[in-house]
């Protein structure tokens, strides 16, 4: 337990909350940890830089930390809409680019179609909040993305038991080749790697190419 939110207690409830309780829970826990800036600017900055056009979603960009950051460097970017469930981190949005927009989800993600208009997907340390069958179902609701860059702190012992007892919201049950396979017929992958060991290069689809950070 950290300033009063019970980790534990929030994994073993997961499958029973609804919407509305998951999005009142983000709200909770924007006001005891209002700062949530899991990126780096440098990698996503890289990543876009070849895409021609990028028309990007995030989701889970919280206060739109990352796109402030982005933007400037990429006259290209035609778009970046960032969906977020918590209203608290929408509210108080700091990127001021005109192509941005903060968009407070109307619920999960992966029950949604609105999402079409989008060639380029960025997710910065949101897979690991949700369960492996709603990212699933997420990934099918984007089968018109042609590029994704994902990082997550995947290779965390906490993920082998079920991260109990970690610090924070982490409740995916899978690791980087569950990812992989989830992924291998999209166009083009890019996954951040956060482990020195997690990856077997040969064995990784052509379109996912992965790169290592010895920290975030």
């Amino acid at each position: 337990m950290i300033k009063k939110f019970n980790f534990n207690e929030w994994r073993e409830k997961y499958d029973s909350y609804s919407f509305k309780q998951q999005k009142e829970i983000n709200n909770r826990f924007e006001s005891l940890f209002p700062r949530q800036q899991k990126f780096v600017t440098k990698e996503v900055v890289n990543f876009l830089k070849d895409i021609p056009n990028p028309k990007i979603l995030e989701i889970g960009g919280w206060k739109g930390e990352l796109a402030s950051q982005t933007l400037p460097q990429n006259k290209n970017i035609i778009l970046w809409h960032n969906y977020d469930i918590c209203s608290n981190a929408i509210d108080k949005n700091i990127c001021k680019d005109k192509r941005f927009k903060a968009i407070l989800l109307t619920d999960f993600a992966w029950n949604l179609d609105i999402f079409s208009e989008y060639n380029t997907c960025v997710l910065s340390h949101i897979i690991e909040h949700v369960r492996k069958h709603e990212l699933e179902k997420l990934f099918k609701k984007l089968k018109n993305i042609k590029y994704f860059y994902i990082q997550a702190p995947l290779n965390s012992p906490y993920l082998l038991t079920g991260w109990n007892n970690f610090c924070g919201t982490h409740i995916l049950e899978c690791g980087w080749k569950g990812i992989t396979n989830m992924l291998k017929n999209y166009n083009e992958t890019i996954i951040i790697n956060t482990s020195r060991k997690e990856w077997d290069s040969t064995r990784n689809p052509r379109n996912i190419r992965t790169y290592m950070l010895k920290s975030y």
